[in-house]
């Protein structure tokens, strides 16, 4: 083969192998292409940070380890991160990371942070779930878990490849935890109240607190070597179980004293034990303490004398005291005392009185109170009563009036430093206002029952009920005029809100509510309402009633309003007539006014023309002019006529109102027959048919004025007929709710609605130009209204005719002369 034939060949040989590798290449590429996309979708989804940190220069790893971790912490920058990364340290894009240092964001300076790398330089720099506190760009704390691994080539170190997951709450829980822990020892070492821990299955001591060995005695190995049934007094206590849940118990001290103690507990894991946590507080002196409160009340629930006596008795038994007594300033000598109650070692003794002068008393009364612990008789020298009763100890507490006056003081004394001194001082402190409560009773018990007497004398002689309710429950309390009143049972002793609500009248019911509202809420100053209640009988009296608030509980909120209920239907009936009467009198003034005024213009009418008249008479007389004298005559007497009519009217103007027949039941029918006879004279001549209901109803009323009533009624109608043709007048009534209505109905001219009111004064004339003077319709209202009913008229407008309509009512007629 020629050289060129040769060298063609090896040409070909390279070319194919060129090929060869230039395929092999792409394959590489491609996949390396394919790896790098998973990757990098990877990155973009996991949770963890992920982070390169590329070394500029790289750097030797034989290097010392701490020169190493500084040179590493001042070339590394991170060249690459995924957005999770970026997130865990507050950043928005995996960007905003990109050459970072590991100082922007550790917590500390550098040599803290070569501590932190040494490990990782040690362990051929590789790190495993190691923990680091750091920060994020806003300067706050985060801790992570860290994974990663050293890119080294030819010894040298190019790269760091980590992960991190973020841990911060759960550190940060730990760490709670941890501290709750440290508050949870320090709180069982120095709580007050004994605490220890106990294994439930031997229970057998674990552990106990300061507290404990001081108040049982016990040291803390003394404990430790004891169980829990070495403490508790099974003679009065029973271990049921391991688990106490707010329980009395009896312990035993390690002098054997046994004490009242209140348990709690829950169950723990201690160092391993399934353990019980218990607290067990001394109330020895609060159960004394609240069953000597309750032996006093139980004693002591009398008032007064009564009181005082049970009082100083069980104090002196409860406590040991040889001597307890309450005294009373005597009024007539602020400086002298008498007592009211006194016990000697448990029962009673004489009272006496003394001087306060030179005595430990004089120190308490109106002042404080006083406590001489042992040796008092050294202290007060002069007093003759602590040598005769060989006092040496003693406590006082002052008494005042609810005013703050001094009214007295209580004592305990004792032969012997008192045991329970404080105790002594707490009772009688407890018990002061009390007793300064039944030391007022006692000086006013006297007078208050001489008040009691007079004021249910005078409650008897006005009639007036008493009533004490109880704000909280709305019961009252009721005397027997009370009750009699509203009950018919002066026996009854109570009455509820609802009882008492649903007998006032409804109308009245929320003026009533109101007034009491406005009272208890201090709207309004006083408790004073007057309204009509339905009594015992079912009929309707009118009621005044006045309260007051006379007592408050201890928060200040309203608790009892006394008060009175006054029957005041008469003096409400009085007023009505009253005001009646000055209705009625206002009328009449007005009335007469007008009357008055008609008076002035009517009869100075006829007077002019009588006077001129009376004039030309003599002039006609004198020069015989008969036919003029004659008309100068019938003038007058026109005149004269009218002056008597104006004149009549006047009377029966003075007559308006009274009745002067009494009541009595009579036909109706009946008298509208007479009242028509009287009226033929006018009925006929104009044709006018009258139509009367045969079942008209009897009436009871006072005849006459009715059949005046009837006359005026008819005669109007007959007046202002107008021109009908046909005209009718209708005589009937209705009846609604038991109550008649009478009407009397015409086809005349009618009356527009705005005179409804006016036809009915005096005087008052639709048609000035029809006879009379006006009265009539005047006279009709008043004779009505007298009959306790009224009247009305309707009309649908002129032409329409009219309706005159009215009612009476016997029982409220009456007279008014």
């Amino acid at each position: 083969m020629s050289e060129t034939e040769k060298l063609h060949s090896d040409l070909l040989d390279q070319i194919s192998d060129l090929k060869a590798k230039v395929a092999q290449k792409t394959l590489i590429e491609s996949a390396l292409s394919a790896y790098q996309e998973k990757l990098n979708l990877f990155h973009a989804n996991t949770s963890e940070g992920i982070s390169y940190l590329q070394l500029d220069p790289p750097l030797p790893i034989d290097l010392p380890p701490l020169e190493f971790a500084e040179k590493y912490i001042k070339c590394a920058k991170i060249t690459e991160a995924n957005r999770a990364f970026a997130k865990m340290y507050g950043f928005e894009h995996e960007d905003d990371v990109i050459g970072k240092t590991l100082l922007d964001f550790w917590i500390g300076d550098i040599e803290q942070l070569k501590e932190y790398l040494l490990p990782w330089v040690t362990n051929n720099f590789t790190l495993k779930n190691q923990l680091s506190k750091e920060k994020n760009k806003y300067g706050e704390v985060i801790y992570f878990i860290n994974n990663t691994v050293g890119i080294i080539k030819d010894g040298l170190m190019f790269g760091l490849w980590g992960t991190q997951n973020d841990v911060t709450e759960q550190v940060l829980a730990q760490e709670k935890l941890k501290e709750s822990e440290n508050l949870y020892k320090n709180l069982f070492y120095a709580n007050p109240i004994p605490m220890w821990v106990y294994d439930r299955t031997t229970l057998k001591f674990l552990e106990v607190n300061d507290a404990a060995i001081n108040n049982y005695g016990y040291s803390k190995d003394d404990f430790l070597n004891l169980t829990l049934k070495d403490v508790i007094n099974f003679e009065s206590s029973k271990l049921t179980s391991h688990s106490f849940k707010s329980v009395l118990q009896k312990h035993k001290k390690k002098d054997k004293t046994i004490i009242d103690v209140e348990v709690s507990s829950h169950k723990i894991v201690f160092e391993g034990y399934e353990a019980e946590l218990l607290l067990a507080n001394d109330v020895t002196e609060k159960i004394f303490f609240n069953n000597a409160i309750q032996s006093l009340l139980k004693e002591t629930n009398d008032i007064a004398y009564d009181f005082l006596n049970a009082f100083v008795k069980e104090l002196s038994y409860l406590l040991k005291v040889k001597y307890i007594f309450v005294g009373k300033v005597i009024e007539d000598s602020s400086r002298k005392i008498r007592t009211i109650a006194i016990a000697v070692d448990g029962f009673t003794g004489n009272n006496f009185e003394y001087s306060l002068k030179d005595t430990p008393c004089e120190m308490v009364v109106g002042k404080a109170p006083c406590i001489y612990e042992n040796d008092v008789q050294s202290i007060f020298p002069n007093d003759h009563l602590l040598v005769e009763f060989g006092i040496r100890s003693y406590v006082g507490i002052p008494l005042f009036a609810s005013n703050g006056k001094p009214i007295g003081l209580m004592v305990a004394m004792d032969d012997k430093p008192m045991k329970n001194l404080t105790m002594t001082k707490l009772f009688l402190s407890i018990f002061a206002s009390r007793a300064s409560s039944e030391l007022e009773r006692i000086g006013i018990d006297e007078a208050l029952r001489e008040s009691e007497e007079r004021l249910k004398l005078a409650l008897t002689a006005s009639k007036q009920g008493l009533y004490d309710l109880d704000l909280s429950s709305g019961i009252a309390k009721i005397d027997s005029t009370y009750s009699q009143m509203f009950y018919n049972n002066p026996n009854r002793k109570s009455e509820t809100n609802e009882e008492w609500i649903n007998r006032i009248h409804p109308e009245d019911r929320e003026l009533v509510l109101n007034a009491y509202n406005d009272y208890v809420n201090k709207i309004s100053e006083n408790y004073k309402v007057e309204a009509r209640h339905k009594n015992a009988f079912g009929e309707w009296i009118w009621i005044l009633s006045m309260g007051k608030i006379v007592e408050y509980d201890s928060s200040g909120k309203q608790k009892r309003l006394v008060g009175t209920y006054l029957d005041i239907t008469d003096r409400k009936l009085q007023e009505a007539k009253i005001q009646e009467y000055l209705n009625t009198l206002e009328n009449k003034n007005a009335e007469l006014e007008r009357f008055s005024y008609t008076v002035s213009h009517d009869l100075k009418s006829p007077v002019i023309t009588i006077k001129g008249f009376l004039g030309m008479l003599l002039d006609d007389a004198k020069s015989g002019n008969i036919d003029r004298l004659v008309s100068d005559i019938e003038r007058i007497s026109k005149a004269a006529d009218k002056m008597q009519s104006l004149l009549e009217d006047l009377l029966l103007l003075s007559r308006l109102g009274k009745i002067v027949n009494p009541s009595a039941k009579f036909s109706t029918k009946e008298l509208l027959k007479e009242t028509l006879d009287l009226l033929q004279g006018q009925i006929t001549p104009k044709n006018v048919k009258i139509i009367i209901d045969e079942n008209l109803p009897d009436m009871e009323a006072d005849r006459t004025r009715i059949g005046e009533v009837f006359q005026n009624l008819i005669e109007n109608g007959i007046k202002y007929l107008g021109d009908q043709q046909n005209p009718i007048i209708e005589i009937g009534f209705s009846t609604k709710n038991k109550q008649h209505t009478y009407y009397v109905k015409d086809n005349g001219i009618g009356i527009q609605k705005e005179y409804f009111e006016k036809i009915f004064g005096l005087f008052d004339k639709l048609d000035p130009n029809t006879e009379g003077n006006g009265i009539g319709l005047a006279f009709v209202k008043r004779v009505i209204e007298l009959h306790g009913g009224k009247i009305w008229v309707h009309s649908d407008g002129p032409g329409k005719g009219s309706v005159f309509y009215f009612t009476i009512n016997p029982k409220m007629q009456r007279s008014a002369n």
